[in-house]
Protein backbone atom coordinates (compact mmCIF):
# COMPACT_ATOMS: atom_id res chain seq x y z
CA UNK A 1 0.00 0.00 0.00
CA UNK A 2 2.87 2.36 1.11
CA UNK A 3 4.66 1.50 -2.26
CA UNK A 4 1.46 2.52 -4.29
CA UNK A 5 1.01 5.78 -2.52
CA UNK A 6 4.55 6.79 -2.89
CA UNK A 7 4.32 6.09 -6.63
CA UNK A 8 0.67 7.95 -7.43
CA UNK A 9 2.30 11.01 -4.89
CA UNK A 10 5.87 10.84 -7.44
CA UNK A 11 3.75 10.87 -10.41
CA UNK A 12 1.45 13.83 -9.25
CA UNK A 13 4.23 16.02 -7.74
CA UNK A 14 7.13 15.34 -10.18
CA UNK A 15 4.74 15.75 -13.86
CA UNK A 16 5.88 18.89 -15.44
CA UNK A 17 9.04 19.49 -13.40
CA UNK A 18 12.01 20.48 -15.22
CA UNK A 19 15.14 18.15 -14.64
CA UNK A 20 12.68 15.38 -13.02
CA UNK A 21 11.15 13.79 -16.11
CA UNK A 22 12.74 10.47 -16.13
CA UNK A 23 11.68 10.18 -12.30
CA UNK A 24 8.41 11.06 -13.62
CA UNK A 25 8.19 8.51 -16.22
CA UNK A 26 9.46 5.74 -13.97
CA UNK A 27 6.97 6.24 -11.04
CA UNK A 28 4.12 6.47 -13.84
CA UNK A 29 5.50 3.32 -15.75
CA UNK A 30 5.63 1.59 -12.05
CA UNK A 31 2.00 2.53 -10.88
CA UNK A 32 0.48 2.00 -14.13
CA UNK A 33 2.41 -1.60 -14.00
CA UNK A 34 1.41 -2.65 -10.43
CA UNK A 35 -2.18 -4.20 -11.95
CA UNK A 36 -0.40 -6.13 -14.27
CA UNK A 37 1.90 -7.63 -11.92
CA UNK A 38 -1.20 -8.41 -9.66
CA UNK A 39 -3.33 -10.23 -12.08
CA UNK A 40 -0.69 -11.90 -14.88
CA UNK A 41 -1.98 -15.49 -14.90
CA UNK A 42 -0.50 -18.04 -12.74
CA UNK A 43 -1.49 -20.81 -15.28
CA UNK A 44 0.08 -20.59 -18.52
CA UNK A 45 0.79 -22.94 -21.56
CA UNK A 46 4.29 -24.64 -21.85
CA UNK A 47 5.65 -23.05 -25.11
CA UNK A 48 8.83 -25.63 -26.36
CA UNK A 49 10.49 -26.06 -29.51
CA UNK A 50 11.69 -29.86 -31.10
CA UNK A 51 13.23 -30.76 -34.34
CA UNK A 52 9.73 -32.63 -35.29
CA UNK A 53 7.48 -30.39 -34.52
CA UNK A 54 9.66 -26.73 -34.11
CA UNK A 55 7.32 -24.65 -32.24
CA UNK A 56 4.85 -26.02 -30.42
CA UNK A 57 2.21 -25.12 -27.65
CA UNK A 58 1.36 -27.29 -24.69
CA UNK A 59 -1.56 -27.40 -21.92
CA UNK A 60 0.17 -26.98 -18.07
CA UNK A 61 -0.79 -29.18 -15.29
CA UNK A 62 -3.15 -26.60 -13.15
CA UNK A 63 -2.60 -27.96 -9.97
CA UNK A 64 1.03 -28.22 -10.40
CA UNK A 65 1.78 -25.09 -11.30
CA UNK A 66 -0.71 -23.35 -8.61
CA UNK A 67 1.13 -25.71 -5.72
CA UNK A 68 4.30 -24.43 -7.46
CA UNK A 69 3.32 -20.74 -7.56
CA UNK A 70 2.30 -21.10 -3.76
CA UNK A 71 5.72 -22.39 -2.35
CA UNK A 72 7.89 -20.40 -4.18
CA UNK A 73 9.87 -18.21 -1.79
CA UNK A 74 9.76 -15.50 -4.55
CA UNK A 75 6.10 -14.93 -4.36
CA UNK A 76 5.21 -11.56 -3.06
CA UNK A 77 1.66 -11.05 -4.45
CA UNK A 78 -1.56 -12.74 -3.93
CA UNK A 79 -3.95 -13.04 -6.95
CA UNK A 80 -7.06 -12.05 -5.34
CA UNK A 81 -6.33 -8.62 -4.42
CA UNK A 82 -5.82 -7.67 -8.24
CA UNK A 83 -9.31 -9.45 -9.10
CA UNK A 84 -11.22 -7.56 -6.05
CA UNK A 85 -9.28 -3.97 -7.25
CA UNK A 86 -10.66 -4.45 -10.69
CA UNK A 87 -14.40 -5.71 -9.88
CA UNK A 88 -14.75 -2.72 -6.72
CA UNK A 89 -13.23 0.29 -8.80
CA UNK A 90 -15.76 -1.38 -12.00
CA UNK A 91 -18.45 -1.34 -9.55
CA UNK A 92 -17.33 2.30 -8.47
CA UNK A 93 -17.76 3.24 -12.26
CA UNK A 94 -20.90 2.22 -12.33
CA UNK A 95 -22.73 4.20 -9.56
CA UNK A 96 -21.48 6.94 -11.84
CA UNK A 97 -23.24 5.65 -15.25
CA UNK A 98 -26.19 4.81 -13.44
CA UNK A 99 -26.36 7.97 -11.87
CA UNK A 100 -25.91 9.79 -15.14
CA UNK A 101 -28.53 7.55 -16.69
CA UNK A 102 -29.31 9.65 -19.96
CA UNK A 103 -26.92 12.61 -19.71
CA UNK A 104 -24.19 9.49 -20.26
CA UNK A 105 -22.14 9.56 -22.89
CA UNK A 106 -18.83 7.47 -22.51
CA UNK A 107 -16.34 5.72 -19.74
CA UNK A 108 -13.17 4.63 -19.20
CA UNK A 109 -11.46 3.04 -16.76
CA UNK A 110 -11.77 5.67 -14.52
CA UNK A 111 -13.85 8.72 -15.70
CA UNK A 112 -16.75 9.41 -17.32
CA UNK A 113 -17.86 12.02 -20.17
CA UNK A 114 -21.06 13.70 -20.05
CA UNK A 115 -22.85 16.85 -19.94
CA UNK A 116 -25.59 18.29 -17.49
CA UNK A 117 -22.35 17.18 -14.57
CA UNK A 118 -24.39 20.18 -12.46
CA UNK A 119 -27.41 18.09 -12.54
CA UNK A 120 -25.54 15.21 -10.47
CA UNK A 121 -23.22 17.01 -8.25
CA UNK A 122 -25.00 15.57 -5.27
CA UNK A 123 -23.80 12.39 -6.71
CA UNK A 124 -20.09 13.30 -7.00
CA UNK A 125 -20.12 15.00 -3.57
CA UNK A 126 -21.40 12.02 -2.07
CA UNK A 127 -18.93 9.57 -3.74
CA UNK A 128 -16.10 11.82 -2.82
CA UNK A 129 -17.15 12.35 0.72
CA UNK A 130 -17.56 8.27 0.96
CA UNK A 131 -14.20 7.83 -0.32
CA UNK A 132 -12.25 10.62 1.61
CA UNK A 133 -13.75 8.46 4.94
CA UNK A 134 -12.65 5.11 3.95
CA UNK A 135 -9.19 6.03 2.91
CA UNK A 136 -9.02 8.02 6.35
CA UNK A 137 -10.11 4.71 8.23
CA UNK A 138 -7.39 2.60 5.88
CA UNK A 139 -4.69 5.39 6.93
CA UNK A 140 -5.67 4.85 10.84
CA UNK A 141 -5.54 1.23 10.41
CA UNK A 142 -2.07 0.94 9.49
CA UNK A 143 -0.80 4.44 10.63
CA UNK A 144 -0.36 6.10 7.29
CA UNK A 145 -0.05 9.88 7.13
CA UNK A 146 -3.61 11.08 4.78
CA UNK A 147 -1.68 13.89 3.55
CA UNK A 148 0.08 11.07 1.88
CA UNK A 149 -2.70 10.91 -0.34
CA UNK A 150 -3.27 13.98 -0.94
CA UNK A 151 -0.36 15.41 -3.43
CA UNK A 152 -0.06 18.56 -4.94
CA UNK A 153 0.74 19.21 -8.87
CA UNK A 154 3.37 21.92 -9.72
CA UNK A 155 0.64 24.30 -9.82
CA UNK A 156 0.19 24.09 -6.30
CA UNK A 157 -3.52 21.79 -6.98
CA UNK A 158 -4.54 19.31 -4.67
CA UNK A 159 -4.60 15.59 -6.59
CA UNK A 160 -6.63 13.58 -3.76
CA UNK A 161 -6.56 9.83 -4.57
CA UNK A 162 -9.67 8.01 -5.79
CA UNK A 163 -12.52 10.79 -5.95
CA UNK A 164 -14.13 11.98 -9.02
CA UNK A 165 -12.22 15.61 -10.05
CA UNK A 166 -13.50 17.79 -12.86
CA UNK A 167 -11.51 17.20 -15.97
CA UNK A 168 -12.76 19.97 -18.38
CA UNK A 169 -15.35 21.33 -20.35
CA UNK A 170 -15.54 19.86 -23.93
CA UNK A 171 -17.51 22.21 -26.87
CA UNK A 172 -17.81 18.92 -28.90
CA UNK A 173 -17.43 15.19 -28.19
CA UNK A 174 -18.13 12.20 -30.71
CA UNK A 175 -16.87 8.25 -29.92
CA UNK A 176 -16.72 5.08 -31.98
CA UNK A 177 -16.17 2.94 -29.21
CA UNK A 178 -13.68 2.10 -26.17
CA UNK A 179 -10.38 4.10 -26.74
CA UNK A 180 -11.67 5.75 -29.75
CA UNK A 181 -12.95 9.02 -29.53
CA UNK A 182 -12.58 12.68 -30.98
CA UNK A 183 -12.76 16.03 -28.57
CA UNK A 184 -12.46 19.93 -29.45
CA UNK A 185 -12.50 22.88 -27.04
CA UNK A 186 -12.19 25.84 -28.37
CA UNK A 187 -9.57 25.87 -31.28
CA UNK A 188 -7.72 22.72 -30.57
CA UNK A 189 -8.94 19.28 -31.77
CA UNK A 190 -7.55 16.42 -29.87
CA UNK A 191 -8.38 12.22 -30.38
CA UNK A 192 -7.46 8.98 -28.22
CA UNK A 193 -7.14 6.52 -30.29
CA UNK A 194 -5.42 3.45 -29.23
CA UNK A 195 -2.63 2.55 -31.68
CA UNK A 196 -2.92 6.17 -33.04
CA UNK A 197 -0.23 9.17 -32.32
CA UNK A 198 -2.76 12.16 -32.06
CA UNK A 199 0.44 14.46 -32.38
CA UNK A 200 0.80 12.52 -35.82
CA UNK A 201 -2.79 12.50 -36.65
CA UNK A 202 -4.54 15.67 -35.35
CA UNK A 203 -2.34 17.85 -37.84
CA UNK A 204 -3.11 15.63 -40.49
CA UNK A 205 -6.71 16.02 -40.18
CA UNK A 206 -6.61 19.69 -39.78
CA UNK A 207 -4.72 19.73 -42.91
CA UNK A 208 -8.49 18.20 -44.73
CA UNK A 209 -10.74 19.96 -42.75
CA UNK A 210 -11.49 22.53 -40.42
CA UNK A 211 -12.70 21.46 -36.84
CA UNK A 212 -16.26 20.80 -36.82
CA UNK A 213 -16.01 18.46 -40.21
CA UNK A 214 -13.27 16.24 -38.81
CA UNK A 215 -15.83 15.41 -36.64
CA UNK A 216 -18.31 14.78 -39.54
CA UNK A 217 -15.45 12.22 -40.95
CA UNK A 218 -14.78 10.62 -37.73
CA UNK A 219 -16.39 7.49 -38.53
CA UNK A 220 -16.28 3.85 -39.69
CA UNK A 221 -15.31 4.37 -43.26
CA UNK A 222 -12.16 7.02 -42.41
CA UNK A 223 -8.96 5.69 -42.98
CA UNK A 224 -5.83 7.49 -41.73
CA UNK A 225 -2.51 6.92 -44.02
CA UNK A 226 0.29 4.99 -42.65
CA UNK A 227 2.56 8.30 -42.58
CA UNK A 228 0.03 9.93 -40.32
CA UNK A 229 -0.63 7.45 -37.75
CA UNK A 230 2.05 6.98 -35.65
CA UNK A 231 2.09 3.25 -35.38
CA UNK A 232 4.16 0.87 -36.72
CA UNK A 233 3.31 -2.69 -37.28
CA UNK A 234 5.80 -5.89 -36.53
CA UNK A 235 6.67 -8.19 -39.32
CA UNK A 236 8.61 -11.23 -38.21
CA UNK A 237 11.22 -12.73 -40.34
CA UNK A 238 11.57 -16.89 -40.30
CA UNK A 239 13.67 -16.91 -43.36
CA UNK A 240 17.66 -16.69 -43.53
CA UNK A 241 18.54 -13.74 -45.42
CA UNK A 242 22.15 -12.77 -46.61
CA UNK A 243 23.63 -10.78 -49.39
CA UNK A 244 25.58 -7.08 -49.57
CA UNK A 245 23.75 -3.76 -48.85
CA UNK A 246 25.67 0.31 -50.15
CA UNK A 247 25.64 2.90 -47.56
CA UNK A 248 25.33 6.68 -48.83
CA UNK A 249 29.36 6.76 -49.27
CA UNK A 250 29.64 3.78 -51.74
CA UNK A 251 30.57 1.28 -48.83
CA UNK A 252 29.62 -2.53 -49.43
CA UNK A 253 28.96 -4.28 -46.37
CA UNK A 254 27.82 -8.19 -46.24
CA UNK A 255 25.20 -9.26 -44.11
CA UNK A 256 23.76 -12.60 -42.75
CA UNK A 257 20.90 -12.81 -40.96
CA UNK A 258 19.18 -15.94 -39.57
CA UNK A 259 15.96 -13.78 -38.88
CA UNK A 260 14.93 -10.92 -37.93
CA UNK A 261 11.76 -8.23 -36.76
CA UNK A 262 10.86 -5.70 -39.69
CA UNK A 263 8.77 -2.68 -38.62
CA UNK A 264 7.24 -0.93 -41.36
CA UNK A 265 4.46 2.10 -40.74
CA UNK A 266 0.69 0.64 -40.51
CA UNK A 267 -2.28 2.59 -41.91
CA UNK A 268 -5.86 2.88 -39.46
CA UNK A 269 -9.15 2.03 -40.13
CA UNK A 270 -12.10 2.84 -38.07
CA UNK A 271 -14.08 -0.09 -38.88
CA UNK A 272 -16.70 -0.55 -35.89
CA UNK A 273 -17.29 -4.84 -35.08
CA UNK A 274 -20.44 -5.99 -35.50
CA UNK A 275 -20.61 -6.86 -31.67
CA UNK A 276 -20.53 -2.85 -30.64
CA UNK A 277 -23.34 -1.99 -33.67
CA UNK A 278 -25.38 -4.33 -32.14
CA UNK A 279 -24.36 -2.71 -28.93
CA UNK A 280 -25.83 0.22 -30.50
CA UNK A 281 -28.67 -1.06 -31.90
CA UNK A 282 -30.06 -2.36 -28.64
CA UNK A 283 -29.08 1.03 -26.70
CA UNK A 284 -31.17 3.28 -30.12
CA UNK A 285 -33.58 0.84 -31.03
CA UNK A 286 -35.13 -1.49 -28.03
CA UNK A 287 -38.56 -0.49 -27.25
Amino acid sequence: IQSIIKLYKDKTTLKGVKGKEVEYLNSKGLLNAIYGMMVTDIIRDVIGYDNELEWNTKESNAAKELEKYNKSRRRFNYYPWGIFCTAYSRRNLWTGIINFKEDYLYSDTDSIKCINMQKHEAYILKYNAMCDKKLKLMCKHYGIDYAELEPKTIKGETKPLGVWDYDGHYDYFKTLGAKRYMISEGDKLSITVSGVNKKVAVPYLLKLHPIRKCFDIFSESLEIPAEHTGKLTHYYIDNDYHGVVTDYRGVEYKYHALSGVYLEPASYSFDISIEYLEFLKGVFYTK
